[in-house]
Parts: C-alpha cells; structure tokens; sequence
C-alpha cells in the first residue's frame, strides 16, 4: 500500500494559496495489452416462438479463437494547432505472425496469408515499443514535444525495463523525451485502459458476428477507431476518482467508487479539480 499510497501522491500538485490541485495527465500514456476471443463461452439470445435456437460449436470452450492487441492511449484534448479535438487515441497493435499457406484447402487458397497469435517476449514488446509505439506517438502527439512523455506500463514479466537503453535512446531521436514509466505492482486500477477503455472496445467488438481470426481483427480494429474521444475521457475521470479514494485509505483498494455524474461535470466545468478535504489530510 506504500507503494500505492506514493504514486497517487506524486499526481497531487500544489496549487494557488497552498491548495492541491490533480495533476492534468497531459504527459502521461497508458500501455496495456489484452486478449479478444471471437465469441463468448456464455451468450444470451432473444427469440420469437417460432425462431430455431442458433447451434455454436467449437472443439473446446477452453481454447477459443483469440488474439493479442497492445493498445496505446492518452487523456483527449484540444489540439491548438490544428483545431480539433483529439481524441487521445495513439494506436492499437496486434501481436501477429504472418505465414502463408502450404496447401491449398476449402477455406483458402495455396499461398494465402494466415494470421496466427504469436507470443510476446521481452524482444518482441521492445520492437513494438521502438517501432510502432514510440513512432506513433511522435506523429499524432498534439501540440510542442518539449516537456517530457511518460508511457505508463505495468509489471508484466514481457515487459521492458523502465531503464531500457534502446527503448530510451528511441525516445530521444529528433529532440523528443520520452520515457518508460511503471505502475505499481498489482495495480490495474491505475490504468484507463484496464479501468475501463478494455470493456468498451469488447463489447463492441461482441456486437460483430466473427467466424476467423481475420473478422474478429477486423472487428477489434473498427471498435477501436469508431470510439468516441469522450468514452476515454469518462475513464480518465474514473482514473482521478480511483486516485482520490485510494488516497483516503493510505494506497489500499478496498473502496466502492461513487457516483460521479461525469456528463454533467464534463457540461459545467474542467474536471482536474483538488482532492477531497478527507484524502488531503493525508499529504499533510
């Protein structure tokens, strides 16, 4: 909890007259990877009377068709220079290996593509970090690089260390300065994509019926580009109120959130506002 009870305390700045004030987050990306399956172990229907009850088979419940993606976000915001709003979205990627096939079948031609789920070792996570990530980050980012960016990860054991020279020296190639950063061990509550952002991509990808890997890439991929930037931005509101209540329990994460009313907050004013008076108790 110590540990806990210092990351959220490190988010609280001093504001005007000596009040705290949240950090805004506009230097922080998420980083997270997760599973989509193509369909559900469990799935609830509505049927008329006269409707046949669908038939779903596969050879085990235990080993549904599933893929990898490795998404990347940011906290939404007003891009000055071009105008618009940005939604805060820098990428997802598919952990994939690309082959070919050796036969020719029913299902494909001899010499057609084949996606299969590949395994991300420490190697393959830092080629996605220098390759994919860092460069996307460089191109989308809204607004002057000069303050320092942090890409936020978990503990998992594929991952890189915080100290990586060649994800550190990827970050520093044309004047830029980003770095990795960790979260607190045992901590998915601290991350908008685990918090939240995961869930919402699901369900939508569940609304397309998918058959092979390809569709429910395909599927994966048009969830995450048609979300809507205020989605992202709830989550973020979510993270803070996360933050607050964990600092009132000294790091711990045995709370229920309250109700936020985040669409009246987002109508009426900015919501980056000071911890409660209970939870500033404890930065005293």
């Amino acid at each position: 909890m110590k540990v806990r009870l210092e990351y959220v305390q490190s988010f609280v700045c001093t504001g005007a007259k000596g009040s705290h004030v949240w950090h805004d987050m506009m230097d922080r990306v998420h980083i997270d990877e997760k599973w989509y399956f193509v369909n559900k172990v469990n799935r609830r229907y509505y049927l008329w009377e006269d409707e046949e009850l669908p038939v779903r088979k596969c050879k085990s419940k235990r080993h549904l068709t599933k893929v990898m993606f490795l998404t990347v976000v940011a906290s939404p915001r007003w891009d000055h220079k071009k105008q618009i709003m940005w939604d805060g979205k820098i990428g997802t990627w598919l952990f994939m290996e690309l082959t070919h096939a050796h036969r020719k079948s029913k299902n494909r031609r001899r010499g057609a593509s084949i996606v299969s789920p590949n395994t991300v070792p420490k190697v393959v996570y830092r080629k996605y970090l220098t390759d994919f990530v860092i460069p996307a980050i460089k191109r989308v980012w809204p607004g002057q690089h000069r303050h320092t960016i942090y890409i936020q990860q978990d503990n998992a054991k594929p991952h890189v260390d915080t100290d990586d020279k060649v994800v550190r020296a990827a970050g520093r190639v044309e004047r830029w300065d980003i770095q990795l950063t960790a979260q607190p061990a045992m901590s998915p509550d601290f991350n908008v994509l685990d918090l939240g952002f995961f869930n919402v991509i699901q369900s939508l990808q569940y609304q397309s019926l998918t058959r092979t890997i390809e569709e429910l890439v395909g599927a994966v991929e048009k969830a995450f580009i048609g979300l809507e930037w205020h989605v992202l931005e709830k989550t973020f509101m979510t993270l803070q109120n996360v933050m607050e209540e964990s600092l009132k329990l000294g790091g711990d994460n045995s709370f229920l959130l309250p109700h936020l009313r985040k669409i009246s907050m987002r109508k009426t004013a900015h919501w980056f506002c000071g911890p409660s008076a209970s939870a500033t108790r404890l930065l005293l």
